[in-house]
């Protein structure tokens, strides 16, 4: 998916995938959200969804499914990592890293 914000071209064809996820509770509520850093470092979330998610649409009588793009700061991008279900220890690691967050042993 390719969108213009603000005079900058985000495109998921062209942009680093950093990590995503898969939220399922039925195929009509289904979303999928992705991370993605452009060549020039800028964050942001690429998202889709069946008619019933989060990125679903209506006309007040038809739902379907929808995408987006959301531009993000790098603290954004590790409040959306910490608020995922089923990012793994290596996505996080990979998304701190990126966000210029310190993990510490505990």
């Amino acid at each position: 998916m390719k969108k213009i914000i603000d005079n900058i071209r985000y495109d998921t064809d062209k942009a680093e995938y950093v990590a995503g996820e898969q939220i399922s509770l039925h195929s009509f509520y289904r979303t999928n959200e992705s991370l993605y850093r452009t060549s020039k470092g800028k964050l942001f979330l690429y998202g889709e969804s069946s008619a019933g998610g989060k990125y679903g649409r209506s006309d007040g009588n038809t739902q379907w499914g929808g995408e987006d793009i959301i531009p993000m700061t790098p603290a954004e991008a590790w409040e959306w990592a910490q608020n995922s279900r089923n990012l793994n220890s290596a996505d996080m690691e990979k998304i701190a890293e990126i966000c210029g967050i310190e993990i510490v042993d505990a």
